[in-house]
């Protein structure tokens, strides 16, 4: 535990401590004697006043009347002040010895009147009484009498006045024996010691007195209307209660003159009652829309079983039609700034998203459950089922129509220029920016972290943006300045990197990219992310994205909506870029302020096999080797062929790879095998003429022009022919892709297609491949051999026809989609993936370019569905926000935007159409009443169709804000009637049944709802007068501390405890050093009342944002101008017991470890009267607490004892400390203490109490790591 400064504070006001104790009834009073006063002062009269009898003859004194009369001695018992005996004996001890010893005696001496009178009077309530006292005397006083009696006998010889007291003539009931003390001792040495005990002997007197009035009442009561009683004495108990009531008139006095000062002179009045307000849901009827609800309408229901008729009536006429709310969506950009490097260059670490459709709850009114307002937030506990938005882009392109065979895809992203064009300028940009952050001015830390994204956007998309030493260096010592020595670290690191190390690192995997398949979305789980290559003559920065689809790998075809999910309007395959909640870095932010320029694809495609053959005979069946010209090739021969994959594409290279069979086997291909013919054929002497078909006629025109190729691949005298051969296809310029709406069925030579096909038409040599030639070569080599009559000799090998085993063809395609061109490309389309739909990038518009990403201007989101309600109409939300918040401190209230959806996308709701909002900007529940725009669009895409869409956003305090429970549409606001003198009205019943006092056409039904403002009963005479005396004394101004603490209990009911911290300023406090006032600057920590019920140790109240910021702006307004004011909830520093336990009952010791830790934690709980109660400044004892677990009676031993003591700071940081640190001081281990001054100390829930079975004392060691919880007293990286 720390060694920071032991300076106490007083405690602060609560509600309970307001009123004055010289307003109290009776603390001044004319006749302060009542009853039991007056019978003592009688009797003390009466001893002084002679009485003689009808002869004249003095027989002793009146007070013999009163002596034995019981009534009289309880009176005089009930009299006695004991805080005025005190005060006498303190008196008598600055006497000296001698004096305190006297009063010592005539106090036991009175006490002893009063038992022997009560002993020997015959009244039977006497009897009861003295038998009750006998055995209090003998435990509490009689030990301590008897020493009275052994130091008066001690002091006697050197005191005279101590001569005359003996204890001889008091009762038996004391047992006071003599004591015959050694004489011989001195006294002067024992006076100190003999001081104290006589001190503790009174104390014991007087608290026997004490006692004894606190349980003689009854017995009075009891005794005085007895019938035993003398006459006399009697009638003057009469007199004396006659007396009472005419001393209580005259008692009245101090009152009336209050009254008649407040009322008369000031003018002052006790505040009326103020009537609570309530919400309530109308229902129209079916096929009703466009009611008016009219102000003044009278809404009735039976208040319970038998009460009497509620009535409620609506303040404001109000439009009802027949809207309702269908759907409520979230969306969230959190800035944690716990996640590096994203927090220190002010970019957005997740994105969350959640949707809830509602149904049948937003007919009903029916409660949701508590949400977030504007999303949640990862590290908020309780809200896990946000789900990752699917944010991102997609492209839309016939490119991607990828049937089978090695596909590989290039997509490059060129992101335009933010206004820091060119590597070298944007850095001297940004040198003058930071020279004007070196001041440290106001908001500096915020600035440069915005100007830390803009460098490293800059730094790690431009091709060359590298970071000079020198401007390194500068931006080294502008965050020296300004930011933690972590993110100096963090900066660091990102600097010594390099652009293209950092780009690897960060934004290798910033997308999921997937593409449609026949089964759905394939997701491509390999690609490399780089930055765009230079381009000579211009910087460029974007991405570039390269993957590659195996054989193994479905076609990509064309989205559906069946199959894909979603309604995208997309009729080619589709490319999907989604942002990656797993990747290492969030770059969101990095994107934002880019505009998208152009998206290029490039693909690639290795043996596509999927072709549709024709030649001069018709089509071909490639399933099996054809022979492409037909079984006699000619010249006039062709084989076209055509792909509705490669025929929808821009063509930038085309390969035709051949496979032959059944080739001629011999060495020299086709020279050897065409030996004998007239004209030699070589392989180079085959060729074919390429044509593409353009608009149904085959190009080149003429002929002559198209390009001619060989058909085989050329062999040497030694080799054999090549089976297979690949031709580049040329003039690709004249290729047109085609327009694929009519579908692959009818891509079709034969059907008049008119683009898509390419042909080859053989065109040489002379006789083709021979076939003509050969039968007149056969018949002259058999007419030789038979006019020869020889041989037959060498006869001419038959031709080669032509047979492909397979075809198949390779190719290159690109395309380039430019946002702002407005020419439109077929079938090629952009898209950004919102959470909840996508739009379609049109043609952008001038100033208002598109990002990569959907933008949203707001870090928080609230979508509104409604279904029904007319364009033009006004429309009444009702926001049930649950307003129990954590937040801290008061703070101002987010600006808040409204936007509603229309074909363009989101637009700004104009000022003019927010009619009304009582919710203050979302700080507690209210209605907010709105004039739909004329054109919302209730089938965009963004979003859901068929509603009418409403965004809420803000961008300040998320977390901070109420949370949201429902949104009812036409909703009315009544107050409640309350008759003159009628009693303040008890909380409506939920379920209560509400109609219209009169008739309302169209209306069904009326619902009661939950948001409401509650009334306040009539002020109390008590806090009317506690109101007026404390306005009396800071009148109306807030100057010191008591008047900021009572000016805030007055105005604010709800709060339990105010304390005023002069010159304290939380931000800057620091727990291990001296605080340092702070002139000029005020903290007002309230604490609101813990309620009542079960778990009640464990609450930690916390005012609503909301109450804290009107307490606040009350408190500006009675300040000086100058104070800077901070209102704020307590920090609650939490408190676990450790201890091992030994119970008298071994065999339930569970029951008695949990009965033992909710003793324990009601004893620290600040809510309960006993223990340490709601105390600022507060310290727990360790002996105190050891102690009252020794006091309970099921609790023999305790042992290895120690205190755990967990404070935060409201920032989420944690530390942690043990009575029994290593290392620690005695005195620190014997206590815990506040580490922030405006916090309260709590108990946690579960203490760590081991139950033991033996009696062994254990020494205490610190709490180690095994016996830590997580998410409780387990904290990293803080003790104290």
């Amino acid at each position: 535990m720390s060694d920071r400064p032991n300076y106490t504070m007083p405690d602060g006001t609560e509600q309970a401590d307001r009123f004055p104790r010289a307003l109290e009834p009776g603390y001044f009073q004319p006749e302060e004697r009542g009853f039991n006063a007056s019978l003592a002062l009688g009797f003390d009269i009466a001893k002084h006043f002679a009485f003689y009898d009808l002869s004249d003859q003095r027989r002793g004194a009146w007070g013999d009347l009163f002596a034995t009369n019981e009534v009289v001695v309880m009176a005089h018992i009930l009299s006695a002040d004991v805080r005025q005996l005190e005060s006498e004996f303190a008196s008598r001890c600055d006497r000296g010895l001698e004096h305190s010893v006297q009063f010592a005696f005539e106090t036991a001496q009175e006490i002893d009147l009063w038992l022997t009178t009560l002993r020997a009077s015959r009244h039977p309530v006497a009897g009861e009484l003295s038998d009750r006292i006998q055995p209090l005397l003998s435990k509490s006083v009689t030990g301590e009498l008897q020493r009275l009696a052994q130091i008066i006998d001690l002091l006697r010889p050197d005191m005279p006045a101590l001569m005359q007291l003996s204890f001889g003539g008091f009762h038996r009931l004391w047992g006071i024996r003599p004591n015959a003390g050694d004489a011989a001792t001195a006294v002067r040495d024992m006076v100190q010691p003999l001081r104290d005990q006589v001190r503790t002997i009174v104390a014991s007197l007087l608290n026997f007195i004490a006692h004894l009035q606190g349980i003689l009442r009854p017995y009075l009561a009891e005794a005085l209307p007895s019938q035993r009683h003398e006459p006399a004495i009697a009638l003057f108990f009469v007199f004396l209660k006659l007396l009472e009531k005419v001393n209580g008139q005259f008692n009245r006095f101090t009152a009336r003159h209050l009254d008649f000062y407040y009322r008369r002179v000031l003018g002052a009045h006790p505040h009326r009652q103020r009537s609570d307000h309530r919400y309530f849901s109308v229902r129209p009827a079916e096929g009703h829309s466009g009611i008016l609800f009219p102000a003044g309408t009278e809404l009735v229901a039976r208040a319970g079983d038998g009460g009497g008729e509620l009535v409620f009536i609506s303040e404001r006429d109000t439009l009802i039609s027949d809207a309702r709310v269908e759907s409520l969506c979230t969306l969230r950009f959190e800035r944690d700034r716990f996640i590096s490097p994203e927090t220190e260059l002010g970019y957005v670490t997740r994105i969350k998203a959640f949707r809830r459709d509602l149904g049948v709850a937003a007919q009903s009114g029916a409660s949701l459950a508590d949400w977030p307002l504007f999303g949640t937030s990862s590290r908020l506990a309780g809200y896990r089922s946000a789900e990752d938005a699917n944010i991102g882009f997609a492209v839309a392109s016939p490119l991607l129509l990828l049937g089978e065979g090695r596909r590989s895809v290039e997509l490059q992203v060129e992101l335009g220029d933010c206004g820091e064009s060119g590597a070298r300028p944007g850095y001297d940009l940004f040198r003058r920016e930071l020279q004007a952050l070196r001041g440290g001015r106001a908001g500096a830390e915020q600035a440069f972290r915005q100007l830390l994204g803009r460098i490293f956007r800059h730094f790690i998309l431009f091709s060359d943006a590298g970071v000079d030493a020198q401007f390194r260096q500068q931006l080294t010592e502008v965050a020296r300045q300004l930011l933690a020595p972590q993110a100096q670290r963090v900066l660091e690191q990102l600097l010594q990197m390099g652009p293209e190390a950092a780009f690897q690192r960060l934004l290798k995997e910033i997308f999921v990219i997937s593409l449609t398949t026949p089964s759905g979305w394939y997701f491509v789980d390999r690609f490399v992310t780089t930055r765009l290559e230079r381009d000579p003559g211009r910087l460029r920065q974007g991405l570039c994205f390269r993957f590659t689809l195996g054989p193994e790998v479905e076609p990509i075809v064309c989205y559906s909506g069946e199959i894909h999910g979603g309604r995208l309007g997309a009729a080619a395959p589709l490319i999907r870029f989604q942002h990656n909640p797993q990747a290492s870095f969030c770059a969101y932010s990095l994107f934002d302020p880019l505009p998208l320029e152009a998206v290029t694809l490039d693909v690639r495609v290795q043996g596509l096999r999927d072709l549709k053959l024709y030649n001069n005979i018709g089509k071909i069946d490639s399933s099996k080797p054809f022979q492409p010209f037909g079984p006699q090739p000619t010249l006039s021969s062709y084989l076209a062929l055509g792909s509705y994959e490669v025929a929808q594409k821009r063509l930038t290279g085309l390969t035709l790879n051949l496979e032959w069979a059944e080739l001629p086997t011999a060495f020299g291909g086709f020279t050897s095998h065409y030996a004998g013919y007239q004209q030699a054929i070589a392989e180079a002497d085959i060729r074919v003429d390429i044509a593409v078909l353009q608009d149904g006629i085959w190009r080149p025109q003429p002929e002559r022009q198209r390009p001619s190729v060989p058909l085989f691949q050329p062999t040497g005298p030694t080799d054999r022919l090549n089976r297979t051969h690949s031709i580049a296809i040329e003039a690709l310029d004249l290729f047109r892709p085609i327009d694929a709406v009519p579908g692959e069925a009818k891509f079709d030579l034969q059907l008049g297609a008119g683009n898509g096909f390419i042909r080859l038409g053989l065109s040489g040599p002379e006789g083709a491949f021979g076939h003509a030639e050969y039968p007149l070569l056969l018949a002259t080599a058999l007419s030789e051999r038979v006019r020869a009559k020889k041989p037959l000799g060498r006869v001419p090998n038959p031709p080669y026809t032509p047979l492909l085993a397979s075809v198949s063809v390779d190719y290159a395609a690109r395309t380039r989609i430019c946002v702002d061109d407005g020419r439109t490309q077929p079938r090629q389309q952009l898209f950004h993936l919102h959470p909840f739909g996508h739009a379609e990038l049109r043609p952008i518009r001038a100033g208002n370019p598109y990002a990569l990403l959907p933008r949203y201007d707001t870090d928080g989101n609230l979508f509104i569905g409604i279904n029904g309600g007319a364009s033009g109409e006004a429309l009444t939300l009702l926001f049930d926000l649950n307003e129990e918040t954590n937040q801290q401190s008061a703070f101002e209230s987010p600006s808040v935007t409204w936007y509603y959806l229309n074909a363009q996308g989101w637009q700004r709701l104009p000022a003019m159409n927010i009619v009304l909002d009582t919710s203050n900007g979302f700080i507690c529940s209210g209605v907010v009443t709105l004039i739909l725009p004329e054109d919302l669009d209730r089938q965009s895409s963004m979003m859901p169709a068929g509603r009418a869409w409403l965004r809420v956003g803000a961008n300040e305090c998320l977390d901070a804000l109420p949370r949201l429970r429902s949104v009812h549409a036409n909703v009315i606001r009544a107050r409640r009637r309350v008759d003159a003198g009628a009693q303040f009205p008890e909380e409506l019943p939920p379920d209560s049944r509400w109609r219209t006092a009169g008739s309302v056409p169209g209306i069904a039904a009326l619902v009661q709802l939950r948001g409401s403002q509650r009334g306040a009963p009539q002020e109390s005479r008590r806090g009317f007068l506690t109101r007026i005396s404390e306005r009396l004394n800071h009148k109306a101004r807030a100057v010191n501390a008591w008047d900021y603490e009572r000016l805030v209990l007055e105005r604010f009911p709800e709060v339990f405890k105010v304390k005023c911290f002069e010159g304290l300023v939380p931000a800057e406090f620091d727990p291990e050093a001296e605080a340092q006032p702070r002139p000029g600057r005020v903290l007002v920590v309230v604490v609101p009342a813990a309620g009542e019920g079960e778990n009640l140790a464990y609450r930690r109240p916390m005012l609503d944002v909301q109450q804290l910021q009107r307490i606040r702006d009350y408190i500006r307004q009675l300040a000086s101008p100058f104070v800077s004011i901070e209102v704020r909830n307590p920090l609650y520093e939490r408190v676990q017991v450790r201890c091992k336990a030994k119970f008298l009952d071994d065999t339930n010791a569970g029951f008695y470890v949990r009965k033992l830790n909710r003793d324990v934690s009601d004893f620290l709980c600040p809510w309960i009267p006993f223990g340490y109660q709601a105390r600022f400044g507060w310290m727990i004892s360790r002996e105190a607490v050891e102690g009252f677990i020794r006091s309970r009676d099921y609790v023999e031993q305790v042992t290895d004892f120690s205190m755990l003591h967990i404070a935060e700071d409201g920032a989420d940081r944690y530390t942690l400390a043990d009575t029994v640190s290593r290392g620690s001081s005695t005195a620190q281990s014997h206590r815990i203490r506040w580490r922030y001054p405006w916090s309260l100390a709590v108990p946690m829930e579960r203490h760590f109490i081991e139950a033991m079975r033996g009696v062994e004392p254990i020494e205490p060691e610190p709490a180690g790591i095994g016996e830590l919880d997580i998410g409780g007293t387990f904290i990293i990286g803080g003790t104290h």
